[in-house]
């Protein structure tokens, strides 16, 4: 009888301990799969082209980024940040058109290393915005996870630039995480 107790004690313990550990890998996969999604839009990039007589310009504009802390607030951590528009804009205001620009590329710096994140032509007209093609299909995640991040448009001319053009950079990205 009391090997009978013994064997049914050592089989509920183990049942215990199966049970218990199907339910731990089980929460642990079931975190695993939740994804968390945030589509982040930098619309706030002001940027200044100045006037020139020379064939190129640069301009920059700097944020401090706000992902890490989003990431904190929603209890996720970041899996890959991949860009998805970039978009420049010039400000109700500004006297000029992109007219003057004929081409340009875009880049993305922070932590001292730089990707490009795409360039574009524009034709000869008196466009208001330039659509940039993303050529960048890396992961991002480690310039947004800086504390400061910096976007630079460099262009060619076709004609002198007059005036100043004030222009609003909005640069798109998707975020994507997972629960912590």
């Amino acid at each position: 009888m009391k090997n009978l107790y013994s064997l049914r004690s050592h089989l509920i313990l183990l049942v215990v301990l199966l049970v218990t550990g199907a339910a731990t890998t089980s929460c642990n996969k079931i975190k695993d799969a939740i994804k968390v999604n945030f589509g982040l839009n930098y619309a706030d990039l002001n940027f200044a082209i100045q006037p020139t007589s020379q064939s190129t310009f640069t301009t920059s504009s700097s944020k401090s980024s706000t992902l890490q802390a989003e990431l904190d607030k929603n209890k996720a951590a970041v899996d890959k940040v991949v860009l998805k528009s970039v978009l420049f804009e010039l400000q109700a205001g500004s006297a000029s058109n992109f007219g003057a620009i004929s081409s340009g590329e875009c880049y993305l710096t922070a932590n001292g290393q730089s990707a490009k994140l795409g360039s574009f032509q524009n034709p000869a007209s008196n466009t208001q915005s330039i659509s940039v093609t993303v050529e960048n299909g890396d992961d991002l995640k480690q310039y947004l996870q800086a504390s400061q991040f910096t976007v630079e448009l460099r262009g060619t001319t076709r004609q002198a630039i007059q005036d100043a053009m004030q222009v609003k950079g909005t640069i798109k990205f998707e975020v994507t995480g997972k629960a912590k």
